[in-house]
């Protein structure tokens, strides 16, 4: 497998696979510091409508969007360690 893929290709896998992690973080901090309005303006038929807002639903669906970005991130963090073992093997492989 060490065969068809260099050194370099797998550190720039490694290197792009960090910086998918870094913005995950820098995402994961904008939405612990999300703040509550109290209510906003719809248009329905050219009138604009104030609704209630509603923090418990917005709080459900901030808490299932970190939720699929956590999972997200174990992802990354899974093909990161296949690519770090990958590129061990060809380090090992080059030096016999």
């Amino acid at each position: 497998m060490a065969n068809n893929i260099n050194k370099n290709q797998v550190f720039n896998q490694i290197t792009e696979l960090q910086k998918s992690l870094e913005s995950i973080d820098k995402f994961l901090f904008k939405i612990q510091c999300v703040t509550d309005s109290q209510s906003y303006v719809e248009q329905e038929d050219g009138e604009p409508i104030t609704l209630d807002y509603l923090p418990d639903v917005a709080m459900e669906k901030i808490k299932a969007i970190r939720e699929i970005i956590l999972e997200r991130e174990k992802t990354i963090n899974k093909m990161l360690d296949f690519y770090l073992k990958l590129y061990q093997d060809i380090e090992n492989d080059e030096k016999e």
